[in-house]
């Protein structure tokens, strides 16, 4: 066995893909392989064994933020040794006031997020009950349950007045008054309007 090759405790990965995953050590996938055929596609949800890769994933990014966070703080409390104890108070009081203000814009950003997803569900539940279909509970307005109520009902009475009750034949030529009536009519009123009639 050479050094490069694979299982001698080399440096070089196989170059093969495994054939559970169909990846590449690269991380590229095989591109004539069938693990593409067989895996989620964005119109499926993940299966159990992509949930679990999924949230392995999401908690390793949250320790890996912790991690970088703490190094973060190693670091200023370094840069911050050499300095007189009035400069390490300030800057210390500046670190804290950027760390306050970027956890403030985020939670704003969370209760809006959480505020307008109220706001869809109320406005579903009330397009709901008041019977519009499901794409329509988007177009309604109010700040309260009241208001959305009205603003529905308002427009269910819109959606049902613009259905014509019987066959009122707008749009249609001639064929709601009938082809050879309506047609020969409109044949003679220009005929008399140009005098030959």
């Amino acid at each position: 066995m050479t050094p490069d090759e694979p299982g001698s405790g080399g440096a070089t990965p196989p170059a093969s893909p495994d054939p559970g995953t169909g990846a590449t050590p690269g991380g590229q996938t095989d591109p004539g392989g069938d693990a593409g055929q067989q895996g989620a596609t964005p119109d499926t949800p993940l299966g159990d064994a992509g949930q679990a890769a999924l949230d392995k994933e999401r908690n390793a990014r949250r320790d890996a933020e912790r991690q970088a966070n703490e190094y973060r703080r190693k670091i200023a409390e370094l840069e911050d040794a050499g300095k007189p104890e009035l400069e390490r108070a300030s800057s210390a009081l500046k670190r804290a006031e950027t760390e306050r203000d970027t956890h403030a814009q985020r939670v704003a950003e969370l209760e809006a997020q959480l505020a307008d997803r109220e706001a869809a569900d109320l406005r579903r539940k009330v397009g709901a009950e008041v019977g519009l279909p499901a794409d329509m509970a988007d177009r309604l307005r109010g700040d309260n349950l009241q208001a959305l109520r009205g603003d529905a009902k308002k427009l269910a009475e819109a959606i049902s007045a613009g259905r014509p009750v019987g066959d009122i034949g707008i749009g249609r030529g001639a064929a709601a008054a009938g082809a050879s009536s309506g047609r020969g009519d409109m044949t003679q009123l220009i005929r008399e309007a140009a005098g030959r009639g």
